[in-house]
């Protein structure tokens, strides 16, 4: 076929040159939407050669720096009047590549949108400005995007529906367009490039929505199918999404532990039976954290039989019950304000939840029995003492000093945060730990000592250390580490000698031999990491994060009663919105991939009978957007399409636009019936009107006939491709027989009745007695006839494997 194609009259400028007499060919196109992208980007080239006559610049990129990636590129056509218009698609680009040819001396131009100049740009970290835990809209989140990667803002008023609360890991993949896209898919959204250069957001919408235009056969140069698209099947919709809950700073546990009594010291021979069981260990934890004063203890309380905890004690052999054996409490003393400083919303964020841990101190309570076990033993037997009460057994109390430096924000890049490391001197870490004197040193304590001093319980610091960080050179620390303890744990020889002395006075010989001295003074200076600070220890964050994938299983309908069928297709969308907690969150998920599941499975289904239009461009292709609705009328029927992957191509004078048309259905007219209106009385107010109107059948299921014989008939047509439960009901009085074509499930009465059954609307005819066959058929033993008259459960059993 020979394509007419349009004189039109254009301007090319680029970078404010007018390049009209040096254009030799433009060809540029949409690319078509991809499944879970959400981004359609118009990318063309443009051939530049030296005009006849007169002066051009250098079309050499080698020397002239007009043809330099990213500079602009403005395209306009002649519309029907003359008027120089921007086109329906690509007029304001950018050069993504130039290459010039010595040998033709032309000079072609790689061009595109924006959204396809900036999708080089990939995230230096989270730019979504997503603060955990609070709800942010899509639409705000693919601006911050779009603005860090240095594209345009949203067009006014283009919005998309959904909230996000977490900067998820897969913030982090990927260019700022390809995460703002695929948000904006998770919605049923898609992202594009309007032909003024604005960045515009629109749904992908498949239902039966007004034409934007109409193109007749008169005005259609060319027409082909679109082949390569396989006929869709079973349809998985996954969608991932983030569910985002309070921390739960309180919690608590108990647990139980049982064993032969035996453990408690009993005998054979006495009373309760050595072989008999009982609690051997009772353990309950409390974790409370005080998110306002920034202040976590755990509380651990132990219970053990008297007979296990003074193990070898005869006044507590065979003693079952259960006493306290050990209480730990540990406090965790947190900055009230973060160090991170900054306004960026990575700061902001951070400042929240990175409050460091400034001191830890742990204290445990012991049986006195336990604790001051020598000490005890040396009382005599006739001296009554109370082994059971608790004192404090250990005390340990970790400080922690940092000089680190502070998190800064580092404007270079408009959003990139980094710590700043001030070299010197790093943190330090003192840990200072107390026992009972009669513990560290129980031969001074012992019953009638002449040389103790207080009592055995008062606590004693028995243990001092130190760890000093020092970052001597960029990646190169230096850590010293020193140990003070007792005399009495370090060196007992020592202080045995010291008592002996007979020359120190009696009230000072435990002063000496509980006093600190060093024992270890180390230094480790590396750059591999052995010598490097720990990482600070922040309290926790104020929610919680569980990632979930909701996952709709479709099966795609058919347009045969065919169990031929193509294997599933499989679509994954990030960034699903889960609202609420528990099920609530599950159901909105799925609800989402539930939609997504209706429009895919439309496209899906329009693909596979996808058709390519070339025709002329009339005033009309100025309406058009990408995936907007356009109206072919061909000789034989009419169709609608969604346009996809629109093409337009300028050569000499002439210009023509092409698309492949996603098959939303064939249009015919229906007539639609105003039922008449009387008063209370019956007389007629308004008679019934009949009209008719366009409605489009979809491709994927035919057009089906209810028949009825008594002088009456019903007509059925199930156009929606929707998977909402809809119920439709329809009841005739009288009848001889009814058929339904409808291929889903099919019973069929004898004489008077029938009933047919859809997923989604349901049909009965009143009278008759009903006959159901019971023989198990196959599609090969399937004739017409017999089709219209199996049961439920035959029909079920032949499109089970499906």
């Amino acid at each position: 076929m020979t394509i007419n194609l349009s004189i039109r009259h254009y301007s090319v400028t680029i970078a404010g040159l007018n390049c009209n007499n040096a254009v030799v060919s433009f060809t540029g196109s949409d690319t078509k939407l991809d499944n879970a992208s959400g981004l359609v980007t118009f990318k063309g080239t443009l051939v530049l050669g030296y005009p006849e006559g007169g002066s051009f610049e250098s079309l050499d990129d080698r020397v002239n720096d007009r043809w330099s990636r990213g500079n602009s590129l403005t395209i306009q056509l002649a519309d029907s009047s003359g008027s120089l218009r921007l086109p329906p698609r690509g007029g304001t680009l950018h050069i993504l590549e130039a290459a010039y040819d010595l040998k033709t001396r032309k000079l072609t131009l790689q061009v595109a949108d924006v959204l396809e100049l900036l999708r080089m740009r990939e995230p230096l970290m989270n730019a979504s400005k997503i603060c955990l835990g609070t709800n942010s809209a899509k639409t705000e989140v693919i601006s911050n995007l779009l603005a860090a990667a240095g594209a345009p803002q949203l067009f006014a008023g283009d919005a998309v529906p959904g909230l996000l609360s977490i900067p998820t890991p897969k913030l982090l993949d990927g260019s700022y367009i390809d995460q703002a896209s695929a948000i904006a898919a998770s919605a049923g959204y898609f992202l594009w490039v309007d032909t003024a250069g604005n960045v515009r957001a629109s749904a992908l919408d498949t239902s039966n929505r007004a034409a934007a235009f109409t193109i007749n056969s008169s005005s259609i140069v060319q027409t082909e199918r679109v082949a390569g698209e396989a006929p869709p099947c079973e349809l998985v919709i996954k969608g991932k999404a983030a569910v985002v809950k309070p921390a739960n700073d309180h919690t608590s546990s108990d647990d139980q532990q049982f064993g032969p009594l035996v453990l408690a010291g009993l005998k054979a021979g006495t009373t309760a039976s050595p072989a008999g069981e009982m609690i051997i260990r009772e353990t309950s934890v409390d974790d409370n954290f005080q998110r306002s004063g920034k202040q976590r203890v755990i509380l651990t309380v132990i219970r053990e039989p008297a007979g296990i905890v003074f193990a070898g004690d005869k006044q507590y052999a065979g003693v079952t019950d259960l006493i306290l054996s050990s209480v730990t409490r540990e406090t965790y003393y947190y900055e009230q304000y973060s160090p991170i400083i900054g306004n960026s919303a990575a700061s902001l964020c951070q400042q929240g939840n990175q409050g460091r841990l400034q001191r830890h101190t742990i204290e445990i309570y012991r049986p006195a029995g336990v604790a001051l076990k020598t000490v005890y033993a040396s009382y005599p037997k006739t001296m009554k003492v109370d082994k059971t009460r608790l004192i404090l057994a250990e005390q340990t109390e970790t400080q922690y000093t940092y000089n680190l430096g502070l998190f800064v924000d580092d404007y270079s890049d408009g959003y990139a945060a980094q710590w700043t490391v001030v070299l010197g001197y790093g943190p330090k870490i003192t840990t200072l730990k107390y026992q009972p004197i009669g513990a560290i040193d129980p031969d001074d304590f012992l019953y009638r000592s002449k040389t103790s001093l207080g009592t055995p319980e008062e606590p004693t610091p028995s243990e001092y250390t130190v760890d000093y960080y020092y970052e001597a050179s960029p990646g190169e620390w230096k850590k010293e580490h020193q140990i003070y303890q007792s005399m009495c744990i370090s060196n007992p020889e020592a202080a045995k000698l010291i008592r002996q002395n007979k020359a120190i006075p009696r009230n000072k010989i435990a002063l000496l031999v509980t006093q600190l001295n060093e024992v270890d003074d180390a230094t480790t200076i590396s750059n591999s990491g052995q010598a490097n600070p720990p990482a600070p220890d922040t309290y926790s964050a104020t929610y919680t994060v569980t990632e979930k994938t909701a996952q709709i299983v479709f099966k795609m309908p058919t347009n045969a009663a065919s169990p031929y069928r193509q294997s599933r297709r499989d679509l994954t969308f990030e960034y699903i919105s889960a609202t609420g907690v528990g099920l609530a969150a599950k159901y909105s998920a799925e609800a989402q991939c539930l939609a997504l599941a209706k429009v895919w499975g439309a496209v899906l289904w329009g693909r596979y009978k996808s058709s390519s239009y070339t025709t002329d461009l009339s005033d009309s292709w100025w309406s058009y957007k990408p995936l907007t609705r356009i109206d072919v009328n061909e000789p034989q029927a009419r169709f609608a399409y969604l346009g996809d992957g629109f093409s337009i191509a300028i050569a000499g004078k002439r210009c023509a636009v092409s698309f492949d048309g996603i098959l939303l259905g064939q249009i015919v007219q229906t007539p639609i019936t105003t039922p008449a209106v009387y008063d209370e009385h019956g007389t007629l107010i308004t008679p019934a009107v009949t009209t008719t109107t366009d409605m489009i059948s979809p491709p994927f299921i035919n057009w089906k006939a209810l028949q009825a014989s008594s002088g009456s008939a019903i007509s059925l047509t199930r156009r929606d491709y929707d998977l909402s439960p809809v119920t439709r009901s329809i009841q005739v009085a009288s009848g001889s027989g009814l058929k339904d074509y409808q291929p889903r499930r099919i019973s069929v009465a004898g004489a008077g009745a029938a009933r047919g059954q859809h997923s989604t609307h349901a049909v009965r005819v009143a009278g008759g007695s009903a006959v159901d066959m019971v023989k198990s058929l196959t599609w090969a033993e399937v004739t017409p006839e017999r089709w219209q008259q199996m049961s439920d459960r035959q029909y079920r059993k032949i499109i089970a494997p499906y």
